[in-house]
């Protein structure tokens, strides 16, 4: 099992921990988050898979993931993207940066978010197990949805897209 980046409350890099002991103990860590839009503006989303420890069966932006040990943000968003969608190359866009504190379950999950938008066209082959299925939507859909049926999304998603949409160049 891999381990993920462990930082301190600046984000500096401390150590490396197995997820499920991060969460146990309350450590911060790093996970990467991507917005996939297609040139038409729509903008992929995923569904989670049934067995996920967290937010099973939940909507969530096109790609996120753990920061793995030895990594830095890119590296683990493109690594996150090949592992769930099979795109092998695509250019990053960094949009946004935060700290974010979310209770699941029993512990608070501590962490550093970083937002990339990524502009693909192109086969989408999802990994089954981590994710259920998936499809393109339009913006204004996905804000409408969001507003009528919350409970269909992730936490962390809805987040996300509040601060993508508040990104100048996103409204």
């Amino acid at each position: 099992m891999s381990k993920i980046t462990i930082v301190d409350e600046k984000d500096n890099v401390i150590g490396s921990e197995e997820r499920k002991i991060v969460a146990q103990k309350g450590l911060i860590h790093r996970i990467v988050r991507v917005i996939v839009k297609d040139s038409k503006g729509k903008i992929y989303l995923q569904k989670r898979g049934k067995y996920m420890d967290t937010w099973p069966n939940r909507w969530d932006q096109s790609v996120g993931g753990h920061v793995d040990e030895g990594e830095d943000y890119k590296t683990a968003a493109l690594r996150e993207i090949k592992e769930e969608l099979g795109i092998k190359s695509i250019e990053l866009k960094q949009l946004d940066k935060w700290y974010q504190e979310e209770n699941v379950g029993k512990y608070i999950l501590k962490r550093f978010n970083m937002l990339y938008e990524a502009k693909y066209n192109g086969a989408i082959n999802v990994a089954t197990g981590e994710i259920s299925g998936g499809g393109w939507f339009n913006s204004d859909g996905i804000k409408k949805w969001m507003g009528d049926k919350p409970n269909d999304f992730t936490p962390g998603c809805m987040d996300t897209f509040r601060r993508y949409w508040n990104q100048s160049n996103n409204n």
